[in-house]
């Protein structure tokens, strides 16, 4: 038996910009399109080539994908938060820097 088709979202961005304004290397280029070729996730998971040069300096510290826009949407603060411990922070990785990170041996990764 098919799943029922959901019905389509509805609009409740209203005149917030607050993920547009996040996004640090503006993929978002306008409600609700994204450029995939300037996305923090999109380069550091998907891109089979070399993160283009301009971008990189826009990546800070993320090997792994963003979600700067999922943190800020104030619609995030209806969504409840996983118990699954593969999700959850990872301490001490946030503050490091990516060139130090780079720099690893096996052993320390």
């Amino acid at each position: 038996m098919p799943l029922p088709i959901d019905e389509p979202a509805t609009e409740h961005c209203g005149a917030c910009r607050a993920c547009l304004d996040i996004c640090p290397t503006q993929a978002i280029v306008a409600p609700y399109q994204v450029d995939a070729r300037r996305c923090v996730s999109y380069l550091t998971i998907e891109h089979h080539g070399v993160i283009p040069e301009p971008l990189r300096p826009l990546l800070g510290n993320r090997i792994y994908g963003c979600d700067d826009c999922q943190l800020v949407c104030p619609w995030n603060r209806f969504a409840r938060l996983t118990d699954e411990i593969d999700f959850k922070p990872r301490h001490g990785l946030n503050t490091e820097q990516l060139i130090a990170v780079f720099q690893w041996d096996e052993a320390t990764f």
